[in-house]
């Protein structure tokens, strides 16, 4: 079975500076926390892993699939949820999370999910009218959406109520389980389950893959 992924030479610049230098690893299985300060280029990182930002130099591959060579299959195997969003503004969340179903050709869109997460009504309201809370959860579904195989999550419990943080990590906790990777970018190390005995530590332009415990 394929490493879920596997990252060989990578190298970022943005702006003449470098963000990323020689940095390689692998990922199988479970709930990986990508910790580092402010800055550091966890965001950045997960940008190329998810195939947004083009890197200078190296290789990514997800579950198998070279996300240059074979980019569609890549992709169709992850689920990537920005640190900030960028939704159309006028779009409904029922309409966008329609609109992602059929482009990854889903079934269900998995409207009733963010309802549940938030109030009923809120699924028919322009996105621009939402809190940021209510945004961060349609952020949440819509990377989740169809359950792809690897998850890169870009502080995802951010500006979320505490009910709402139990059901991402609850969902999070059973998507590993269940054999799936999910890639947790976040600077709040303590907020990590105890079961993410796996670390990618970003810093000084490089990354460093540790096991915890």
């Amino acid at each position: 079975m394929p490493d879920a992924i596997l990252v060989e030479g990578l190298a970022l610049r943005r702006g003449g500076i470098e963000i990323l230098r020689n940095v390689s690893f692998r990922v199988d299985r479970g709930l990986v926390g990508l910790v580092g300060p402010n800055g550091s280029g966890k965001s950045s990182l997960l940008r190329v892993l998810a195939g947004v930002a083009d890197p200078h130099a190296g290789q990514v591959a997800i579950a198998g699939h070279d996300l240059r060579a074979s980019p569609v299959s890549a992709r169709a195997a992850l689920g990537y949820m920005p640190q900030s969003e960028e939704f159309f503004p006028y779009l409904s969340p029922a309409e966008l999370l329609r609109t992602f179903a059929d482009v990854r050709g889903l079934a269900d869109a998995e409207v009733d999910r963010f309802v549940a997460l938030t109030r009923p009504g809120a699924a028919d309201l322009p996105i621009g009218t939402l809190s940021s809370g209510q945004r961060r959860k349609l952020a949440f579904v819509a990377a989740t959406q169809g359950t792809p195989a690897v998850w890169l999550l870009d502080e995802p419990t951010n500006a979320l109520d505490d009910a709402a943080r139990a059901y991402v990590w609850d969902a999070l906790r059973r998507h590993c389980e269940a054999g799936g990777t999910a890639v947790v970018a976040t600077h709040r190390v303590p907020e990590l389950p105890l079961t993410s005995a796996h670390r990618l530590e970003v810093e000084h332009h490089g990354v460093r893959h540790r096991i915890v415990g």
